[in-house]
């Protein structure tokens, strides 16, 4: 039976930018499980990315998503990964599993691992953010063994939640963050030249039935900003949860109605980052609108409940899905200049010391 070195499952495009530089820092030691959202081009296929740094006989590609828009389709992918993870992590034997952050499908990650006895590593627990991600979070955190977390009132969070196993907990940032410090010489920016803005929004599962109301005044108000202030809209389209289908619809419906074409699937990181960084404000639901915008110094209009929750530097201005909430919000990113850039989460350092602590604990 080969015995594997870690494995670091990977289930949709956010958590590789969270765990790149912890694999560039541990080298050849991890194996990749790419499954869900990772594999689909439709939501963000990062296979070749990871093959970058990454040997292709330590990457296993596993279909384990239901797609659908129902969130019926969300539980079935929960089971149908536990069932495939289960038999690859049988047949690799790892030391160590390794899951990141909140999304749903990592639940399952957490399960087959606790139930194999294999120990766990989760990337990102103690966080608040106001979904049913938050549930999922602190579940595997009960599940996992090592903690890594972003910022120290997530550790002492955790250290609440898990009590008897506090010392198991380690503050190193969130990985994301060291793309910053390394990407300059990496990045490429086309929208440099005139006035852009991002708009990335997810479906929040918890209101799911709103999902069609909510992007429609949050589009409304885009559409308003174009006219009013010249601004250029650069859209990353959501993710695979339940209600993304009719978000991604009515963003490419009626933004082709007005000409505007810049909507991607996906982009790699440093990319992402770049554009961030150059943008008048990201506008949306994305936790990179908290934790990437503040490191750079970018405005983040966080609109709904999705992230209400979450620790938040001086860049991010809260609003519910109202037209007058929100275009006074873009009102604001206007006319006043950039915040200061944020340390909150980290300083860029936190996938050298992920790698280092798993090196001590794993060899």
């Amino acid at each position: 039976m080969k015995e594997s070195g870690i494995i670091l499952v990977l289930t949709n495009r956010a958590s590789w930018a969270r765990s790149k530089t912890i694999i560039e820092h541990y080298r050849g030691k991890i194996d990749v499980i790419l499954g869900s959202s990772a594999n689909f081009k439709d939501y963000g296929d990062i296979v070749e990315e990871v093959k970058e740094l990454v040997d292709s006989d330590s990457i296993w590609a596993v279909n384990m998503a239901v797609e659908g828009d129902e969130p019926v389709k969300m539980s079935k992918t929960v089971g149908l990964s536990t069932i495939e993870l289960s038999t690859l992590f049988d047949n690799l034997n790892p030391k160590a599993v390794i899951t990141v952050a909140d999304r749903f499908e990592t639940l399952a990650t957490a399960i087959a691992a606790s139930y194999m006895n294999i120990p766990l590593v989760h990337i990102q627990g103690g966080e608040r953010s106001g979904s049913i991600d938050d549930k999922v979070r602190n579940a595997i955190t009960q599940l996992a063994d090592y903690h890594f977390v972003s910022t120290n009132q997530a550790g002492r969070n955790v250290s609440r939640m898990i009590r008897d196993k506090w010392n198991n907990v380690f503050v190193t940032g969130c990985p994301s963050i060291d793309l910053i410090r390394i990407g300059d010489d990496r990045w490429h920016n086309p929208f440099c030249k005139e006035p852009y803005a991002l708009l990335v929004n997810h479906s929040d599962t918890t209101q799911y039935e709103k999902s069609k109301e909510n992007v429609d005044v949050l589009l409304l108000a885009v559409k308003n900003a174009i006219s009013k202030h010249k601004l250029t809209f650069v859209t990353i389209l959501p993710n695979i949860d339940s209600g993304s289908g009719i978000i991604r619809k009515e963003i490419r419906e009626q933004f082709k109605a007005i000409g505007i074409n810049d909507i991607y699937v996906n982009v790699d990181p440093f990319t992402y980052l770049d554009w961030l960084k150059g943008a008048k404000f990201i506008i949306g639901n994305s936790s990179s609108g908290i934790r990437e915008a503040g490191a750079l110094g970018t405005w983040c209009i966080n609109v709904g409940d999705r992230q209400k929750n979450r620790e938040k530097a001086n860049n991010v201005l809260d609003c519910p899905y109202t037209l007058e909430s929100i275009e006074a919000m873009i009102n604001f990113c206007i006319k006043n200049k950039r915040p200061f850039p944020s340390h909150l989460y980290g300083d860029g350092h936190a996938g050298e010391k992920i790698a280092k602590k798993l090196e001590v604990l794993f060899g």
